[in-house]
């Protein structure tokens, strides 16, 4: 991940009822706009990253939780070196 430009993801668990994923992220790495038709949460481990959508951006700092409207354009920016999962289902 040190020379990383790109989001680092992989899944660290799954099964027919949820998949975890985690995302490492350099400072400045942008994870670009997409969107989720199931159910998210994005859970920042370390670092500080913004979730944007159109019209907001919310900071979410070490520990920090938020879940992710379905079916709306959305992008998360690293302000620091960070990780994070993605717990869907």
């Amino acid at each position: 991940m040190e020379n990383a430009t790109d989001p680092v993801v992989k899944v660290f668990r799954q099964n027919e009822h949820f998949k975890v994923i985690t995302v490492g992220f350099k400072k400045g790495v942008v994870l670009k706009d997409h969107q989720t038709s199931i159910k998210t949460v994005l859970l920042v481990v370390k670092g500080v990253v913004t979730y944007r959508e159109a019209d907001r951006s919310v900071n979410l700092y070490q520990y920090d939780e938020y879940e992710i409207p379905l079916n709306v354009t959305h992008s998360v920016h690293a302000t620091e070196d960070s990780i994070c999962f993605l717990i869907r289902g």
